[in-house]
């Protein structure tokens, strides 16, 4: 008795090749953010600092929201009014990712880093008419991320990430996205399922 043996047909050219290539990168892409969640989700997620919008960039206004019941330092239990933002960039000049530029000097209590609060130990910052603007960045430099420490206007009191420095992302125009539920602290066992709302910039609009 003759077995047959059914053959994929052989590739044919470099085109092909490439497309296997491509799918494959595309497959090793899929895994690695799989793997992130299931790394993150067996943690915990919270927001010291949120913005709006929520991906800010260098040629747009940007809010900064402080929640100080979330942070280190004293602010989480300060009932004065008197809160400060001590702040400055990470730009494509800085040695490292704590090289600060562009900061204001500390206890700047100038109007422009004052915080309005928003009540439950929030805070908010309206960086404007731009960050580059905000920040007086020379237009040949990248603005990476926005620094910050929060403050009272004494200094006696700090807000911070578990005593770090507290930071933004910049983005660059174009399409970004990232993850924006769960907002709060979320422990979850093995295999318990967990719903997460991912945000992108809306589309603009193509009159064609």
């Amino acid at each position: 008795m003759q077995i047959l043996r059914k053959c994929s047909p052989p590739i044919s050219s470099s085109w092909e090749v490439n497309q296997i290539l491509n799918v494959s990168d595309m497959l090793k892409k899929i895994v690695s953010i799989v793997l992130f969640f299931i790394c993150a989700c067996s943690g915990s997620w919270s927001e010291i600092v949120t913005s709006d919008p929520a991906f800010p960039t260098a040629n747009g206004a940007v809010n900064i929201i402080f929640d100080a019941s979330l942070a280190s330092g004293g602010l989480a239990t300060y009932s004065g009014t008197d809160v400060y933002a001590h702040t400055g960039v990470i730009t494509d000049k800085s040695t490292s990712g704590s090289d600060w530029k562009y900061a204001t000097t500390w206890l700047n209590n100038a109007t422009k880093y004052k915080m309005t609060s928003l009540g439950n130990k929030k805070w908010q910052l309206t960086i404007s008419p731009d960050i580059r603007t905000f920040y007086s960045v020379p237009s040949n430099e990248t603005i990476l991320k926005l620094a910050f420490v929060f403050r009272n206007s004494t200094g006696s009191v700090e807000g911070k990430d578990a005593g770090k420095d507290i930071f933004v992302n910049v983005y660059s125009t174009g399409l970004n996205v990232a993850f924006t539920s769960p907002a709060t602290d979320q422990t979850i066992s093995k295999g318990s399922a967990l719903a997460f709302r991912p945000q992108a910039p809306s589309p603009p609009i193509c009159a064609c």
